[in-house]
């Protein structure tokens, strides 16, 4: 019985030493990788948060931000990220920057979400169940206004 069985390969082997397209993919990854890391070094620190490098070309670089705010800070900035990517991240044919805002996934966004609640609308509360002489409800309206604790 012979042994054709291959010897297994490391993943990052297979992206490294092929020459298809696979590769090329892991190698643009880690190019958008190091972009963004020098990018967002030469970003102030709440704007530098806030930004994500999603693909770029010779000529231009998509950025993804998380809100219209953040959109329309990095707009005014882009001439001076096109000096930034051209002399400090070495894309000297960078020519345009589209700037795309990240629509959060409804899903993610809203089961990460705690219900919050002021202190005076827990006192409120409070006082309510206080009055009522049904036991349910008071207990109900007691264990609602805990929520912002």
């Amino acid at each position: 019985m012979s042994n054709d069985r291959k010897t297994p390969h490391k993943i990052k082997e297979i992206f490294v030493d092929s020459s298809d397209n696979l590769s090329l993919l892991y190698f643009h990854a880690q190019s958008i990788i190091r972009l963004q890391n020098n990018l967002k070094a030469e970003l102030p620190t709440p704007l530098s948060k806030h930004v994500t490098i999603a693909n770029y070309d010779n000529e231009s670089l998509i950025i993804q931000t998380d809100s219209s705010a953040w959109a329309a800070r990095l707009r005014f900035k882009i001439p001076e990220l096109l000096a930034i990517l051209k002399f400090k991240c070495g894309l000297s044919d960078i020519k345009t920057i589209r700037i795309k805002i990240k629509v959060p996934d409804s899903k993610q966004s809203l089961s990460g979400r705690k219900p919050e609640m002021s202190d005076q609308t827990s006192n409120f509360l409070i006082n309510i169940a206080n009055s009522i002489s049904d036991p349910d409800l008071r207990q109900s309206l007691l264990n609602i206004s805990k929520h912002n604790q």
